[in-house]
């Protein structure tokens, strides 16, 4: 071999070793990056199951807090509905008392309403014996002796009770309209009793 041979060998050797150790050291980087790049996937993956499991419970929260406020509202609804069935009761059983009682309790509401001046009584038709000329002709000393007189004045689309009629103005005494009134301010109580 020549001296140029020899160069040329030594030169190709020396490429051999450079691409061997060129390719040495690829291969070692591409195993070092799919080393990182599988310890990251592992990291990630790990984490979006995380975060999932995570969701999950959240969802899992809401839904049971949203259970749990249907519920009560279910609840509520149906006591709000008992106490509705307690006052709507309440209305019938004072619709509904003997004929002395329920004259008793309207000439009482009438005596405390009618004022000086004259007036006129409308009541519910289903009242008009309960409440005719001969109710009238019983409160009209009392209310004589207060400087106010009554006639009938008809009937009202009431359920009980009454409405007095005095110049433009009436004065709402309907049992369901006292009753309606009286919620306001007994539904607490009520509902202490039912519950």
């Amino acid at each position: 071999m020549t001296g140029a041979e020899k160069i040329i060998e030594k030169i190709l050797a020396d490429a051999r070793t450079d691409v061997q150790n060129t390719e040495r050291e690829l291969e070692e980087r591409r195993a070092a990056l799919e080393a990182q790049y599988e310890a990251r996937a592992q990291q990630d993956g790990e984490k979006i199951l995380e975060d999932a499991r995570q969701d999950a419970q959240e969802g899992r929260r809401r839904q049971l807090s949203m259970a749990q406020l249907e519920g009560r509202k279910a609840i509520l609804t149906v006591k709000q509905e008992l106490i509705a069935q307690a006052w709507e009761g309440a209305l019938q059983a004072l619709c509904a008392l003997p004929v002395e009682e329920y004259r008793a309790l309207i000439g009482k509401m009438l005596l405390e309403t009618a004022t000086e001046g004259e007036h006129e009584l409308l009541i519910a038709q289903t009242d008009a014996e309960r409440l005719g000329q001969v109710f009238l002709d019983e409160y009209a000393g009392p209310l004589a002796a207060k400087g106010a007189t009554v006639r009938a004045g008809g009937f009202a689309p009431i359920r009980g009770g009454f409405i007095l009629r005095t110049g433009g103005m009436e004065i709402n005494c309907a049992l369901e309209t006292l009753m309606r009134m009286a919620r306001g301010k007994y539904d607490a109580q009520v509902a202490e009793i039912l519950f």
